[in-house]
């Protein structure tokens, strides 16, 4: 849809609508593991996508939903659970989060902290430096579809350098809806403002004793 959008934008400019070979990979690509649901494709090994699926304290007449079409980031909540998907991440933003997922394991997520996971994801994804490959058979019995592990090569690591300045300004974007700003999260000799983990003893911060309306 938003594709098309932008067509008709373009094409009353006057002025033609390209995309990206990229772009044109990594949408071709998700159209076709979209096709799964009903056409027999199949994923070999390890899946090309982190999805993170938890409890949440939302009641039913809540929805929230946010998404990055370009990077094929979502974050869906409502009616008790949430879901963060990073699709064609072959696996490692889930990797790189699996620390603090664990730590999450048995607990109904405050909003909150919904909130931040989501950037951290949203973060991770913005940091990858290298591009999802796959490898894609068509058999009689159907198309398979191989996420290629995701390694770094050389010098390069796979996630770029962390930095604490932008990822507050991200943060900022997510929590502005409950008055807290960028000056509020990172403050000079002070631990960075974190509602997932005690920033002293890296603990799961319960979500019962954040003071915080749902």
């Amino acid at each position: 849809y938003e594709m098309r959008y932008e067509s008709e934008r373009m094409l009353r400019m006057r002025e033609p609508f390209n995309l990206s070979p990229l772009l044109r990979e990594r949408f071709g690509n998700f159209h076709l593991m979209m096709q799964s649901i009903i056409e027999p494709i199949s994923f070999v090994g390890q899946k090309p996508w982190s999805i993170a699926v938890f409890p949440l304290k939302y009641s039913a007449d809540i929805f929230s939903y946010r998404d990055d079409t370009v990077n094929l980031l979502f974050q869906f909540g409502v009616n008790g659970f949430g879901l963060i998907a990073c699709l064609q991440d072959n696996g490692v933003i889930g990797d790189k989060q699996k620390e603090i997922l664990e730590k999450m394991e048995g607990h109904v997520l405050h909003p909150i902290q919904f909130e931040e996971l989501f950037a951290r994801f949203h973060y991770c994804d913005y940091l990858l430096q290298y591009k999802a490959e796959y490898k894609i058979e068509n058999t009689d019995a159907g198309i398979t579809i191989e996420a290629i592990p995701i390694t770094a090569k050389e010098n390069r690591p796979v996630f770029g350098f962390w930095d604490d300045e932008v990822f507050a300004q991200l943060l900022t974007n997510y929590w502005s809806v409950y008055g807290i700003q960028r000056g509020d999260i990172i403050q000079f000799q002070k631990p960075f403002l974190s509602f997932l983990e005690n920033p002293y003893t890296k603990d799961f911060v319960i979500p019962e004793g954040i003071d915080l309306p749902f």
